[in-house]
């Protein structure tokens, strides 16, 4: 090619790259309009496919202009937008990207850095100790705090004495709805839904990204030798299983319990089957007097 042959055609590159850059609609400049979290992950779900994106403060100018986002996760130069600022849990790798213009609801308990608030709901059958290792029919349900699951919403005060259960007519928390209270810490029976029903707000260290939870149901006793194929999760990673109610789960460990949230999707998006919570390291009785179960627990 001759020099001005090549001459023109980088003149032509340059003219092009030009036109289809001034031709693109821009980004609102936003610099200093987000907070940057490194190695905290947003585990709600995107809402819109990722989009690859060269640095965390273009991540933030598209949240910005994306009506609805609240936050945004920026990770393997991928941005991924999000309509809630929770669950944040840790992780290595992903920037999680807080809007400095979304207040936070007045009424959401505020924890330390580093910590999450879990909501346990348990409703039991049998007893008013509203313990499942005491009581086989008790099952916990779980909502990480103001943050919608299916229709509802739960919020629990500054100190965590109550909850707002917000239910809404629409799917995402959607449409008209109604706010009942919850008192924490005291287990009830409750004539309408003929239950014991007990509500806790916990604010708990976020768990960890990649440990081990291993959960093992046996009939009999957890040491009968009467038991099926343990189920092993890798903390935080969407996990095929037969054991829980959805075919594929995303485990997380606290402290004293175990949060199974499972999902019909292969990739553990969309609807929640169930987010339910067990006891960790203890064995214990679910869903009858037989079937023994034990989570534990292996660091990363």
């Amino acid at each position: 090619m001759s020099t001005m042959r090549f001459i023109l055609f980088v003149a032509a590159f340059v003219a092009y790259a030009v036109f289809s850059l001034a031709d693109a609609a821009p980004l609102t400049n936003v610099s200093g309009e987000c907070t940057f979290y490194p190695n905290i992950n947003i585990t709600a779900p995107d809402m819109l496919p990722a989009k690859f994106l060269i640095s965390s403060a273009d991540c933030c100018n598209l949240c910005a202009n994306t009506k609805g986002c609240v936050a945004s996760v920026y990770n393997n130069y991928f941005c991924h937008l999000k309509d809630a600022q929770s669950p944040q849990v840790g992780a290595q790798g992903p920037t999680a990207i807080l809007q400095m213009n979304v207040p936070p609801a007045p009424t959401t308990a505020a924890p330390s850095a580093g910590n999450v608030v879990i909501i346990r709901e348990v409703s039991c059958q049998q007893s008013g100790q509203c313990d499942v290792t005491s009581d086989y029919t008790c099952v916990t349900s779980v909502y990480y705090n103001n943050t919608c699951l299916g229709n509802q919403l739960r919020v629990c005060n500054t100190d965590q004495t109550s909850i707002a259960a917000v239910t809404f007519s629409g799917a995402r928390c959607s449409g008209p709805s109604a706010t009942t209270q919850e008192a924490t810490g005291t287990c009830e029976f409750v004539p309408t839904n003929q239950s014991y029903d007990a509500h806790y707000c916990d604010v708990l260290p976020a768990p960890v990204k990649y440990a081990t939870v291993t959960r093992t149901s046996c009939d009999g006793s957890c040491n009968s030798g009467a038991c099926v194929t343990p189920a092993v999760f890798s903390t935080g990673v969407c996990t095929a299983t037969s054991q829980l109610s959805g075919e594929f789960t995303i485990a997380w460990a606290f402290p004293t319990y175990v949060v199974y949230i499972s999902y019909l999707d292969v990739s553990c998006q969309g609807t929640v089957q169930s987010s339910i919570a067990e006891p960790l390291g203890v064995c214990f009785t679910s869903g009858s007097s037989n079937t023994y179960v034990e989570n534990t627990f292996a660091s990363a």
